[in-house]
């Protein structure tokens, strides 16, 4: 992961529209330790899920995917699930991305 992926990040967030839920489960958190259980993680996935099916969107997560996997937005359409995952989780281990979004989410409960 690149600093400049945290904007495409951002970005993504906004297109598919997830932003609010993300703000949510960030101020609903009594503690930023709460934010690491698995449930959180459930929650933004169910979100993503929701909003996600539309073809900007789906687009748009294909474009994000394929600059963290370097490939192209097709390839990622085309990739089988499980090696998705598996690349995904070499872009960054699990404790990697769990550290990223707590520092995230402080961010977001300093804010308001």
């Amino acid at each position: 992961l690149e600093t400049g992926d945290i904007f495409g990040f951002c970005r993504l967030v906004n297109n598919i529209g997830i932003k609010e839920e993300i703000k949510r489960i960030a101020m609903e958190a009594d503690s930023v330790k709460d934010l690491s259980r698995p449930e959180v993680g459930f929650e933004v996935i169910y979100a993503l899920f929701d909003k996600a099916p539309t073809e900007k969107s789906e687009n748009e997560l294909y474009k994000f995917c394929a600059k963290l996997l370097e490939c192209t937005p097709e390839e990622v359409s085309h990739m089988d699930p499980i090696e998705f995952i598996d690349k995904l989780l070499e872009c960054a281990d699990t404790e990697q991305w769990k550290a990223f979004f707590t520092r995230v989410a402080r961010l977001i409960r300093k804010q308001n």
